[in-house]
């Protein structure tokens, strides 16, 4: 249950993106606003659902795009999907990946992947 909280939080919150919602097969992305520092103040190892390690994207690559953000999240994505929205912390220099499946609550899932290509956190919903 409290999954399925974390994923409604991630699509409506404040701090969260805004989104547009587009699909996961798509080759360009409308990306909205986030605060990585609120999010990651909010999904801390504690929490369910919630990843700091283990990742795979591992070494340095620079991102220069949505779509390459995109790309490289997909490495981590371990949810199904059919949609997939992206945000990006201009200060923090953080993207947030979140794929997920139209019209079904939870069951999605948020990459953060900084600028240089290495996953920060992964946080589930279910």
């Amino acid at each position: 249950m409290i999954n399925a909280v974390i994923c409604l939080l991630i699509l409506f919150s404040s701090s969260g993106c805004q989104k547009s919602y587009t699909s996961g097969y798509q080759k360009s992305y409308t990306v909205g606003e986030f605060s990585y520092t609120e999010d990651a103040l909010q999904y801390t190892e504690d929490i369910p659902g919630v990843e700091l390690s283990g990742f795979k994207n591992t070494m340095p690559c620079e991102l220069n795009s949505a779509e390459e953000a995109v790309e490289l999240a997909k490495n981590e994505v371990t949810v199904g999907y059919n949609q997939i929205s992206v945000c990006y912390d201009e200060s923090e220099k953080v993207w947030a990946v979140l794929f997920y499946t139209s019209n079904m609550a939870g069951g999605c899932q948020t990459v953060y992947i900084d600028n240089n290509g290495i996953t920060l956190m992964c946080v589930y919903g279910e």
